[in-house]
């Protein structure tokens, strides 16, 4: 299962916002493991109702997210450094800013 964007808004940043959103995610693909949440959808179609989630992945792509993935026991199967990656002319670095150095690719067990 795949948690596709951990972001608030800077505003709400430090409240814990954004551990409460992983920690739903991880009880959602645990929940649909052991058949105590069911999948559900606008059109009521269900893609692949019988595979089940064995592990939760994301790339997070700041400090304060590999962080909340740290916290949560995510493992880190792959690191990006901003400096080793342009686009469209420029390092992504560049683009995004001293705060933030590395993309990871983390993982959690669900089983």
């Amino acid at each position: 299962m795949r948690l596709f964007l951990l972001a608030t808004h800077p505003e709400y940043q430090g409240r814990g916002i954004g551990l409460q959103m992983a920690q739903k995610c991880i009880e959602f693909a645990r929940g649909l493991l052991n058949s105590t949440m069911k999948r559900v959808s606008i059109d009521g179609s269900v893609a692949n109702p019988d595979v089940l989630p064995e592990l939760l992945y994301a790339v997070f792509a700041s400090n304060y997210s590999q962080k909340i993935a740290n916290k949560l026991g995510f493992e880190t199967l792959f690191v990006a450094r901003y400096d080793d990656y342009t686009f469209g002319g420029k390092k992504m670095s560049e683009r995004i800013g001293d705060e933030h150095k590395t993309a990871a690719l983390q993982v959690l067990k669900i089983i």
